[in-house]
């Protein structure tokens, strides 16, 4: 697992690549979290979509890179 950051100053953020990285998804996620939302795309397997002990919800978004918007947020 590597972790990258991705430097825009003050919106800057941390991306996770690597083998199986949705299996360690509970151990990177603060200690203070007390549920998770699950934002993915049509055509994305079950299969790799995270398996979490919080609870959670799955919300589909649109397909593409139109969809990652802040309109898309707005509607979540």
């Amino acid at each position: 697992m590597h972790r990258l950051t991705v430097p825009l100053a003050d919106r800057s953020y941390e991306v996770v690549v690597g083998n199986d990285v949705l299996a360690e998804v509970d151990s990177l996620l603060p200690s203070t979290s007390r549920r998770v939302a699950v934002v993915t795309q049509d055509g994305i397997p079950e299969a790799r979509r995270p398996s979490l002990t919080l609870p959670s919800e799955t919300f589909l978004i649109g397909q593409g890179e139109g969809a990652k918007s802040l309109s898309t947020i707005e509607t979540l």
